[in-house]
């Protein structure tokens, strides 16, 4: 984020702000994972191809499993979660409308949208053990405050962005410090980096 709390650029448009440090930082995370979640809506802003760098694969040069948490399975059909390069699997609401040749999971209905305990539970039921969450703000937020988060890293840009209308990770309040503790702070390239941990 931007130290201002920005996630993303005005009215959610891209907004670049990684250096090149903690690029090579995710995707060494990526690596490290079973499956990278995101929500729908980093989809639809972004485009991301949830893959890992070739050169960081390792001798089975398997890619991860690329999730996407869409209750309304709302993805365009041309999305690069869907160009075939790694499986991707859709966690979607039971009554959501059927995508033919989409690898979907239907997920029950919780408090606060899909149930991501359930979620969870079949991404288990898949082999997924070592979980990467890079989703937005709504996406994060349900998983720490379900308590399903065991290390938090946050990359904080040397950038002030002073946009109104950027999503923020902080729009709504959350009590971190009652499940995890910071763990590290330490200079990465031009920012910072802050990681927290389950004790």
């Amino acid at each position: 984020m931007t130290l201002d709390g920005c996630v993303g650029g005005p009215g959610r448009t891209p907004l670049k702000i990684s250096n090149p440090e903690d690029m090579r930082r995710v995707h060494e995370l990526r690596a490290a994972s079973d499956a990278i979640l995101v929500g729908v809506g980093t989809v639809v802003a972004d485009d991301p191809k949830l893959t890992v760098k070739w050169e960081l694969l390792g001798r089975t040069g398997k890619q991860p499993l690329r999730v996407v948490l869409d209750p309304q399975l709302r993805t365009p059909e041309t999305a690069l979660v869907r160009d075939g390069r790694a499986p991707t699997v859709f966690l979607a609401r039971p009554d959501a409308p059927a995508r033919g040749g989409w690898d979907v999971e239907r997920i029950p209905i919780g408090s606060r949208g899909l149930d991501v305990g359930a979620a969870l539970e079949r991404l288990g039921a898949r082999g997924v053990r070592r979980l990467l969450l890079e989703g937005g703000p709504l996406t994060i937020r349900s998983f720490i405050q379900g308590g399903f988060v065991d290390e938090w890293t946050l990359f904080v840009a040397s950038r002030v962005l002073g946009e109104p209308s950027a999503p923020r990770l902080f729009d709504d309040p959350f009590d971190l410090g009652a499940q995890l503790r910071l763990a590290e702070v330490r200079r990465l390239g031009d920012g910072a980096l802050l990681a927290w941990r389950r004790p």
